[in-house]
Formats: C-alpha cells, structure tokens, sequence
C-alpha cells in the first residue's frame, strides 16, 4: 500500500507572487456545498468567479491557494486528476479568476479554472489508535492526533473527503506522483499515519504527552488570544530567556494575530526519513518521523521548536487542548510516536 497524504488547499503561503483567494466565489447560490463535498452543479452560474483582493498576487499555477477549503485547479491538473478518479463521485465547476485591486478596471486573469468538489465523504480513520478529543452529534470529529486505518485506505478513491471532517481532502501517493511529475505548481500535500495489521507491532507508541505542529516556516501565526495562551504556559513572559517571542501580526482578514517563535531544542526528539521533493513549483513533504525521548522529556517546555526543523513546533497535550476548547480548532497537529 502506497503512502497517503491531507492535501493543503491554502496553497504555498511562503510565496507572495501566488495568487490566493480569500473569499468565497461570486456566482455560486449555495458556495458551502462546494466546501462540504454536496452536489453543488446547479448552483454554479456560467458566470462563476473568485477574485484576488492583493496587488501582488497575481500569478496562477497549477493549484491556486484558497480560504475555506476549496480545491482549485487549472485545466492540465484537473486532466490528472479526472484520469485518476474516473468512476468516483465527484464534480469539476469551472470558475474565472479576477483581480479586482481596480475596481473600475478588473483584470480576468483566467476563465479556465476548476473548483473540485470530491462528493461524500470516507471513514478511513482508525478511531481506536486516534486520539479524540470531541465528537459532535453530526459525526464531524476534533481529532488531536489522527492515525488513518490501512485497510480502509485500501478501498479508498485516489482524492476524497474525510467523513468526519468534510473540508479535508486525502490524496493517494500515485496521484501525487502523477502532479508532481507533470510539474503542477503551488500543489503541497502533508503525509499522515497509517496503521496497518503489520506494523502496529513494529510502530512506536503513539505519544501521550505531546503533540507536532507544521507551522510551514519560522514562525507560527495565531489569533493573539491563542498566542497569549502559549506565553501563559511558557511562564507569563516573553523573550530571549523565556525562549518564547511574540511579534504582532495582521491576519489575512485584519484580525490581531501574532507571530510565534520558541526555544529551539532538538535534545528532546529525532527526526528520521525526512524527505522532501521538488519538481518545478511543486513541493510535497514526503516521509517525516519525528520520534520523542522519552527519557530526555522530564524537563522539556510545554512549547518548542526542533533545533534542525525549525517549522515543526513540539505542544504538550494539556497546552494544545486548551487551544481547542478557545476555539483553535484549525490548528493542524502531526502525530507524534515515543521512545524509552
């Protein structure tokens, strides 16, 4: 069985000349369902439209980063992707991309864009090795660390929605190679943990205590309530001995956020397997394991940044929960294994 990855439909964020979307498409009466993976067909017009809000960003690629979850994609991804998910339920909306900085003169930047929408939803989730922190009476799940099960995955399309959380899309490793290969920009894709009847015996234990955070860069921005969270339980203050900084940030909505940064420690875990691929603009994480010292943790902060991976933030359990119950439940954590 191949490997399985979340698909990151924000796009490369690093990369300011890429255009980004950050408010729902014009022309579409009920935009949600394309979020959601309902038939949403009838509910495109012809004269279906994003637009792009920042000057700079103007340039397309393969994937053209959005908020809220859409999956938008040019012409030769879609051709890809339709060859890998012939059978499945799925729908291609086309849209056209504005840049609307000037109102009075909007410049189509492309009429040949595709909003996919994987319809329905699968359980591949191995409920029993995940840990869960909330289920709603709907199904939907707050999972803090997600393990996926192997055999599911098995019988799984090559792009489709997660049931329990319909907004993230999973994508299989030869449709990833098949992106990769044909050069499609601005495509960043997440590996996950699978657990298979062969290596539950192999795996290291899941870790209890902490959680990983991918943060993409340096710095990890949050709501500034979120943030003051984390200097809370860093010891209520900031700064070179403290090992946590804040610096204030706007939020792509010109909300009050702040950018984090944290000790840099890499006592405390070891990385192996990181593998990172690049064809053209494309760019996939492959294998990463980041495996705790269980033996060096006594005394480790309840927030850090790995010495040598300095995108990849280390959360105590209890810090990260608290996030949650605040209402920081987009905050994307990556399963953690331990060892004595």
């Amino acid at each position: 069985m191949g490997d399985w990855y979340v698909l990151e439909t924000m796009g490369d964020l690093n990369d300011a000349s890429l255009a980004f979307l950050p408010v729902p498409p014009e022309g579409v009466t009920r935009h949600v369902k394309l979020m959601l993976g309902k038939r949403a067909a009838k509910d495109v017009s012809p004269e279906a439209r994003f637009v792009v809000t920042e000057r700079s960003r103007t340039r397309l690629a393969g994937f053209v980063g959005t908020r809220g979850g859409y999956l938008v994609c040019s012409v030769k991804a879609k051709a890809i992707i339709e060859a890998h998910t012939a059978g499945t339920k799925i729908e291609f909306a086309r849209v056209s991309i504005v840049h609307h900085v000037d109102k009075l003169k909007p410049q189509v930047l492309s009429e040949q864009y595709f909003i996919v929408n994987p319809l329905g939803g699968c359980d591949v989730l191995d409920r029993e090795a995940s840990r869960i922190l909330h289920a709603s009476a709907d199904g939907s799940l707050v999972v803090e660390a997600p393990v996926f099960d192997g055999p599911a995955l098995e019988k799984a399309p090559h792009l489709f929605r997660l049931r329990h959380r319909t907004t993230t899309l999973m994508i299989s490793d030869e449709l990833v190679r098949a992106l990769v290969s044909s050069g499609i920009g601005n495509f960043l894709v997440r590996p996950v943990l699978v657990n298979t009847p062969q290596l539950r015996a192999k795996r290291p234990a899941p870790s209890n205590d902490f959680v990983l955070v991918d943060a993409g860069g340096p710095r990890l921005v949050l709501p500034r309530a979120a943030a003051e969270r984390i200097r809370s339980a860093c010891g209520g203050t900031t700064g070179a001995d403290a090992g946590v900084v804040l610096e204030d940030v706007a939020g792509r909505s010109g909300e009050p956020c702040a950018a984090v940064t944290a000790a840099r420690l890499g006592a405390y875990a070891d990385i192996s397997g990181f593998l990172f691929r690049q064809a053209d603009e494309a760019k996939v994480l492959g294998r990463m394991k980041v495996v705790l010292r269980e033996d060096r943790l006594a005394g480790a902060p309840p927030f850090f940044q790995l010495t040598h991976r300095d995108h990849l933030f280390v959360m105590h359990v209890a810090l990260h929960r608290q996030l949650v119950e605040a209402g920081m439940t987009s905050l994307v954590t990556v399963p953690l294994t331990s060892t004595k």
